[in-house]
């Protein structure tokens, strides 16, 4: 199955990801999606209605075989609490872009606080993008990109962002390098800022509370 959007990388590696953990292997995403696609001048078919969908229950869901994981809130919390210890070996990925980490942006979301999950490593999505915007870097560079921001491609990864959408761009591109323990946080921002407001730390107050040796008072 070939997945694609029609925003070049941006919802499609979302898809490719769902899939994944449901078991599915010959899974795709169209690099460039339908912006580049057109631009080649390739063929497209005619706008059409889609009928009605038509649902399947599944039942005893579970138990799929896939190398790749979702993560859901508390196991997220409690990496972060392994991470205070210096326990954990997960890499905690946040794919949003860099002003919402720093707080310097609005949160798109009006009942989500600034912030980001302690200890995460901003990793904005589109380092990982052409300058068109709408293409992924070549594997080499995708592997450089990672490398300059901090993450080691041989530890495992966790990656969140708004609402886990953009996260799974950064985990298509750690796999297009390589790397093979990969999860998603599902809930994403929106979820913890909600959810966990006792672990969220603003970016300023983080470094005010590293400053003056306080940090462990707020955790």
């Amino acid at each position: 199955m070939v997945c694609y959007d029609e925003k070049g990388i941006f919802s499609s590696p979302r898809v490719w990801w769902t899939l994944h953990c449901f078991g599915m292997e010959n899974v795709w995403v169209l690099d460039g999606g339908l912006p580049l696609w057109q631009k080649m001048k390739l063929p497209v078919e005619p706008a059409r209605k889609v009928e009605g969908k038509k649902w399947t229950e599944i039942k005893d869901a579970g138990g799929f075989p896939s190398p790749y994981e979702v993560c859901d809130l508390e196991k997220l919390n409690y990496i972060i609490s392994l991470k205070y210890r210096e326990m954990a070996l997960n890499q905690i990925v946040d794919a949003r872009p860099e002003g919402r980490f720093t707080g310097a942006l609005e949160e798109p979301y009006p009942t989500a606080r600034k912030g980001y999950v302690p200890s995460a490593i901003n990793v904005p999505y589109t380092v990982f993008l052409n300058e068109d915007g709408i293409s992924f870097r070549p594997v080499k560079q995708l592997y450089h990109r990672l490398v300059d921001h901090g993450i080691d491609t041989t530890k495992p990864v966790l990656a969140y962002s708004g609402t886990g959408i953009v996260a799974a761009v950064a985990l298509l591109a750690l796999a297009e390098v390589g790397c093979e323990k990969l999860s998603l946080y599902d809930g994403g921002w929106i979820e913890y800022v909600c959810e966990c407001a006792y672990y969220m730390l603003s970016y300023r107050h983080r470094i005010r509370c590293r400053s003056s040796g306080l940090r462990k008072k707020y955790v």
